[in-house]
């Protein structure tokens, strides 16, 4: 059993490596179906949302591990960011929907 497969020895600590606690932790990795809950959404929604099908919507980066896909926790946050920067930008410029008009204006 000398040449047992131990896979402690595959990672080095972080004496070792001089990582700082933050980035020797892996990232958190979500579902479409995590991402639904948290959106509050279908996860039909958020596979349109991950190929750019929604209208002015950046698409949400993923990561493909065949037909499933994973974001990244980083991904999604950043991604929300941006999503309410351009909201807020729209409503500056005049771009959002009014609600306004009157039943009428509307047909």
């Amino acid at each position: 059993m000398g040449n047992a497969f131990k896979p402690e020895s595959i990672y080095r600590s972080r004496e070792t490596t001089g990582a700082t606690p933050e980035h020797s932790m892996p990232e958190e990795l979500l579902t479409a179906r995590e991402i639904a809950a948290e959106l509050r959404c279908s996860k039909a929604q958020v596979y349109r949302l991950i190929n750019g099908e929604v209208k002015g919507s950046p698409p949400l980066p993923a990561i493909s591990l065949g037909r499933k896909r994973i974001i990244r926790r980083s991904s999604l946050e950043a991604w929300k960011q941006e999503n309410e920067s351009r909201g807020l930008i729209e409503i500056v410029q005049g771009n959002a929907y009014s609600f306004s008009r009157t039943r009428n204006e509307r047909r």
